[in-house]
């Protein structure tokens, strides 16, 4: 039946939310979670559809392994989501987990640090978008803001990745920099010495 996940996960963001369950610290053990990895080798990433690799002990960061298999938590675990069961975990892309960990940082950010910060109905409606099962429904238009801003930070970090991510960013404006105060120089000289 569609929609019962996002009952399920709408109901435990309202006890969440009010304080009536704590937030899940649980841990999984090194071999159930590298057994999660495992699974999801092959499989398709929920959001994208790019099919995924489990690379047993490499380090992943948003330049590295975008194929990569991670945990995707349904509900996020900083608004009362948890670690275990698959209703609560999928099989993402380090790609797209990546992108909506930003999305949902940014959030945030916007109205202050802390996701209670966030006003209840946005944040409410952020969960539903996460859960994702009405995204490509009639209602879908209702999270197309999220899908958009989703999609901008997904694309953000496969270019970040073209370019070599932010330290050759800073090395390139560095070089930019410099090369600017050398034609100064050079041309202040050049005006000296007429």
């Amino acid at each position: 039946m569609r929609g019962w996940r996002t009952l399920l996960g709408v109901v435990r963001f309202f006890l969440f939310y009010f304080g009536l369950i704590s937030k899940d610290d649980s841990v999984l053990e090194k071999d159930e979670r590298s057994e999660f990895h495992k699974e999801g080798d092959g499989v398709c990433c929920s959001k994208c559809g790019q099919k995924m690799t489990h690379y047993p002990g490499a380090k992943m960061t948003h330049l590295t392994y975008h194929d990569g298999v991670t945990f995707g938590h349904f509900l996020p675990k900083a608004v009362g989501g948890k670690n275990v069961g698959k209703n609560w975990v999928q099989h993402e892309c380090n790609l797209c987990n990546r992108a909506h960990g930003n999305l949902f940082l940014k959030l945030i950010h916007k109205y202050g640090q802390y996701p209670k910060d966030v006003p209840f109905l946005t944040l409410l409606k952020f969960v539903i978008y996460s859960i994702g099962e009405f995204n490509n429904s009639i209602i879908g238009f209702w999270f197309m803001d999220y899908e958009d801003r989703f999609q901008q930070h997904r694309e953000a970090l496969i270019l970040e990745k073209m370019s070599g991510g932010k330290k050759a960013k800073f090395k390139q404006k560095r070089i930019e920099t410099a090369r600017m105060l050398i034609d100064a120089s050079r041309k202040r000289a050049l005006e000296g010495a007429t």
